[in-house]
C-alpha cells in the first residue's frame, strides 16, 4: 500500500512538474500605454514590423463618443506615433485586414450607432488613406481575419489583388466573437461551436467547443497555437486564458491574464508576438501588453533561474495546526495549496513584505504542494509541505 501511495505521489509531482513548466513558456509584459484617449471597440492590425490601433469609442447611457485617430506602435523602440486620421470620421467596431505593406479598414458604426459601409486602404509609407468604395458589410462587431491575399468578414471575402469581394462561408461568426488563423486556416465561433475554415478547399469543419464562453473575448494566434482570453458576462470581467492546439484539437487552460479583466480589446501580431490594448471593464482602458514566448529549446526547457521565486519562506515545516508564509519577493504573489489529488485547499494573494498565518486544523495529515506565481512576470514558487 505504501508503494502504491508513493508511486501516486511521484506521478502527481511529475504531472504537476510538466504542467508547471509548460505554462511558463509564455509571458505577458506590460509595454508603453496607448497614447490616445482610453476607449473600447477599437480596431487593430499589423503591417510588417509595426502595429496600429485606432477608432473606437466611449459610451455610457445615451452618451456615445467615437474617435477617428490612428496610432502606430514600434516594438523595437516601445514607442507610439500618431498617424493620419480615418477619412470617414469617427467610427467604432470596424473590421480590418492587415497585409505585409498595407491595410484595409471598413464597416463599423458612426457615433450615433448607425451602420457605416466605407472601405479604405491605408499605406504606412505615405501615411495616406485611399477610398476603395463601400463594402458589402456594415455595422460594428464583425470579426475579421486575413489568409493569403484575402481578408474575410461576415460571409464575405475581399481579394486585394483584384479589389473584389466574394462570398465565403463565414456568415454566422458571432458578434465580437473570437477568431484566429493558424497555417492558413481560420478558427472561429459559428453557431456557438468552434469551426475550422480552409479557404483553399472552401471547407468548413466543426471542431467542438471553446471553453471560453464569455462575451466579447480577445483572440490571437502565435507559435501555431490559438488563444481566446478574457471577456465578460456584464457581471464579471474575466481574466482566464485558453490555448488551442490544432494538431490535437485540444484546449489547455492557462494562468490568468496578469492585468485587469476586460472585453472589446483588439490585438495584432508582429514576429510571433501578440499585442493587446485598450478595452473596457466598465472603465475605458489605455494599457498595452505584449504576449511573448520564452525560449523552449531542448537545452533550455523549463524556467530559467531568474524566473523562479526564491524569496518565500515557510515556517514551520513540517507543521501541526498552522504554518506561516512570508513573501519577500519584489512583487505580489498568488499562492495556492493543493492536496496530492490535485484539489485546491486554499488560495490567497500576498503583497511583497507580508506574512500570512494559515490555519490548517481542518485538513488531514499528509503531504501538500504549495505553488506561488508572480502575476506580473509569471515567476514561480513550488514547495512540498507536510502536516503531521
Amino acid at each position: 500500500m505504501k508503494t502504491k501511495t508513493t508511486l501516486k505521489y511521484i506521478l502527481f509531482l511529475l504531472l504537476n512538474f510538466i504542467n508547471f513548466y509548460s505554462q511558463a513558456d509564455w509571458t505577458w509584459v506590460q509595454k508603453a500605454g496607448f497614447p490616445g484617449i482610453p476607449r473600447h471597440r477599437a480596431c487593430a492590425f499589423s503591417i510588417g514590423e509595426k502595429g496600429y490601433i485606432g477608432l473606437g469609442h466611449i459610451n455610457s447611457g445615451s452618451l456615445s463618443i467615437a474617435y477617428d485617430d490612428w496610432w502606430e506602435y514600434d516594438p523595437a523602440t516601445n514607442s507610439w506615433t500618431q498617424k493620419a486620421n480615418y477619412p470617414a470620421g469617427p467610427r467604432f467596431g470596424n473590421f480590418c485586414f492587415g497585409f505585409d505593406n498595407c491595410a484595409y479598414v471598413g464597416g463599423g458604426a458612426i457615433q450615433s450607432w448607425g451602420a457605416a459601409y466605407e472601405f479604405f486602404k491605408f499605406e504606412p509609407v505615405s501615411n495616406t488613406w485611399s477610398f476603395m468604395g463601400n463594402s458589402p458589410i456594415g455595422g460594428e462587431g464583425k470579426p475579421s481575419f486575413v489568409i493569403g491575399d484575402s481578408g474575410y468578414v461576415a460571409g464575405m471575402g475581399y481579394n486585394r489583388l483584384t479589389n473584389s469581394w466574394f462570398s465565403a462561408p463565414t456568415a454566422n461568426v458571432g458578434y465580437w466573437d473570437y477568431v484566429f488563423v493558424i497555417d492558413n486556416k481560420a478558427y472561429f465561433s459559428l453557431g456557438g461551436n468552434m469551426t475550422e475554415y480552409d479557404p483553399r478547399a472552401n471547407l468548413v469543419v466543426g471542431k467542438g467547443s471553446c471553453p471560453n464562453s464569455h462575451m466579447f473575448p480577445t483572440s490571437f494566434s502565435v507559435n501555431k497555437k490559438g488563444y481566446v482570453i478574457m471577456g465578460t458576462d456584464y457581471t464579471t470581467e474575466f481574466r482566464d486564458q485558453y490555448e488551442y492546439d490544432p494538431t490535437t484539437n485540444k484546449w489547455d487552460t492557462l494562468h490568468s491574464f496578469p492585468g485587469s479583466g476586460r472585453h472589446y480589446s483588439p490585438t495584432f501580431v508582429i514576429a510571433n508576438k501578440a499585442y493587446m490594448g485598450t478595452g473596457s471593464n466598465g472603465t475605458n482602458m489605455a494599457d498595452f501588453w505584449e504576449f511573448a514566448w520564452r525560449n523552449n529549446t531542448p537545452s533550455n526547457v523549463g524556467i530559467e533561474t531568474q524566473n523562479k521565486i526564491t524569496e518565500v519562506s515557510i515556517f514551520p515545516s513540517p507543521f501541526t495546526t498552522s504554518f506561516s508564509i512570508t513573501n519577500n519577493h519584489p512583487n505580489s504573489v498568488q499562492f495556492k495549496l493543493f492536496d496530492l489529488a490535485g484539489h485546491l485547499i486554499w488560495t490567497s494573494q500576498m503583497e511583497t513584505g507580508k506574512t500570512a498565518l494559515i490555519n490548517a486544523t481542518d485538513i488531514a495529515n499528509g503531504n501538500y504542494i504549495l505553488i506561488g506565481e508572480d502575476l506580473i512576470t509569471h515567476a514561480k514558487f513550488q514547495k512540498t509541505i507536510v502536516k503531521q
